[in-house]
Formats: C-alpha cells, structure tokens, sequence
C-alpha cells in the first residue's frame, strides 16, 4: 500500500540518520520507489531467466507462483521448493506442485516466509517454533521437508531428522564463513551476539525479519512517527537502502541490518564455507554411527 504521506515521513528519518553517520557531505541523490508494474515486471524478468537457464533446483520465498509459471518449471524438470511457516501454507504449496517445502520456524533469521493472511505476515506471535512446526508437517505433507530456523551445527540437523526433515537449509551459521560477502561490521556482531540479541523487525523493509538488535532498530522503534509510517515490503527496503550502504561504507553495525538466527551464539571462528561443511558432514556422520550402535544395545532393566 502507498501513501505520500508515510514516503516522506520515512524520507525524512533516513536523510537525518545517513546524515549522522555519512563521512563526507556529498549529497546522495534519492531513490525512486517501484511502482506495483516495476515490481511485477522485476518478478516476471528473473523467472524468464530461470526458465531459460534451467537450473536442476528453484526455490522461492514470501508466496506461490502462478498456475501456469508452476507449470512452465515443471516441463524444464526443474524441482522447485517453496518455503511454509505453518502447515497449512505446506499444503497449499503441495498442492501447486512443490516438489519439497522449506519448514521455516520461528527461530530463523532474516525475513519470514509467511504468505498466506495479511496478519500472519504482520503478527510475529503467531510464529511457530522449529521443533513444534516440523512434526506436524511431517505428519500432514506427502512431500520432503528442509528445514529452517536456528540450526548451527550437526545436533540440529540431527534431530530435524529425527523430526522428519530430509534435509536442512542453514543461513546464519554460514554468515560468517570467508565467501559468504557479509560486511566485516555484520560478521563483528554475528561473533559477538548471544541468544537473546536478536529480534523481529519491519523497520528495515517492511516485512517482519529477524536480525540482532542496533541501534536503528532501537531509536526508530521509539518514534511513533516513524514506526506507524513504515511502508510495506519492498518499498521500505527501497527508502532504507541509502541507510544501509552508507553503514556498509563505514562499518557502522549500528544502521545495519544485521539478520541473523537465534542460533547466533554459537558463532564460531571464521572459517571457509568448504571447511564448515567437512565440519558439519563429520559431526553428523559420528551422530549417526552413535544411533546405529546404540540400536544394537540390548535394553538395560
């Protein structure tokens, strides 16, 4: 939804706060909003390209494609995943033809895939938490779960399968890995933030995502002004996006958004994405040796 008034309300905050942090005057020259036909238009040219490369995996966030889109990838053989907070938005992505569905739980970082009612997307109490969501939807769906939220080492992949996922999807532990082209401001906080640091936010884009608390997060959720202006997604992101680089450019956390999981804590050294993989497959590989030893056991009394 679009409204002059809240643009200019949003406007004003960030040319204040870029202002503050910003190391030399030049002027930044503003950035234009999308129209609803830009935004289509932007969703129809990245299909088009996935569609010509034919690429064997395609997943998607934040809704479902279109009958004939769906049907489009599924004669290129390309097996799409869509992503469900709940298990009734897994059985609508079942339905479509989804060939596998990200479970996302509370716990993730970044932004929530919620899709199907308004105050679902915008009621961060109505989430639900990874080991209460993926049993459910093991129980209900026909198709293989990925899992998502909180998973930072080979405990949690094991016991997302013991839950029922195939398989799992992994996005704040590998935030800090050397390839990963996270700033150096965002791998700081990541390595220095505890379980209690992280939290949602619409401030940045304008759909609820969950990052580690700053200082923007923290001053513009004081100003009813700003907080009651906010646009949604991704108009938001366009008008913060100024904001951001500018912190970027001077390694400023504090005007970041600094997405991350509630796994955070268990952070460790940087280290390549190559050697946390070797890492994460050994772990695993001992924990399923230990299941099959331990199912040999005869039961004690």
């Amino acid at each position: 939804n679009y409204d002059k008034g809240n643009e200019g309300v949003v406007r004003k905050y960030v040319n204040h706060l870029q202002s503050e942090i910003a190391q030399s005057k030049n002027e930044n020259s503003p950035v234009s909003l999308p129209t609803q036909a830009d935004i289509q238009e932007a969703y129809e040219n990245m299909l088009t390209i996935v569609l010509n490369e034919r690429p064997d995996v395609f997943s998607f966030t934040f809704g479902m494609p279109g009958e004939n889109e769906m049907k489009e990838l599924k004669q290129r053989n390309i097996f799409v995943i869509g992503t469900a907070t709940c298990v009734e938005e897994g059985m609508k992505l079942q339905e479509i033809g989804c060939d596998a569905v990200v479970a996302q739980g509370y716990e993730a970082g970044a932004h929530r895939g919620t899709f199907l009612t308004q105050q679902k997307i915008e009621n961060e109490s109505s989430s639900i938490g990874l080991m209460a969501l993926l049993p459910v939807m093991a129980d209900t769906l026909q198709i293989p779960l990925i899992a998502a939220g909180g998973i930072m080492d080979a405990r949690g992949i094991a016991a997302c399968m013991l839950l029922g996922a195939s398989a799992v999807q992994m996005g704040t532990a590998f935030l800090g890995t050397v390839e990963s082209g996270t700033s150096s401001a965002h791998k700081q906080a990541l390595y220095s933030a505890n379980e209690d640091d992280t939290e949602y936010t619409k401030l940045f884009s304008g759909r609820c995502a969950r990052g580690i608390r700053n200082r923007y997060m923290e001053r513009l959720a004081k100003e009813k002004e700003f907080e009651q202006s906010v646009m949604d997604f991704p108009l938001q992101h366009t008008l913060t996006s100024p904001l951001r680089k500018t912190a970027a450019q001077t390694n400023n956390a504090d005007y970041l958004s600094l997405w991350a999981g509630q796994g955070v804590r268990m952070m460790k050294e940087e280290k390549s994405a190559g050697t946390l993989m070797k890492e994460l497959e050994d772990e695993l590989r001992r924990y399923k040796a230990n299941w099959l030893s331990n199912d040999d056991k005869e039961p004690t009394e």
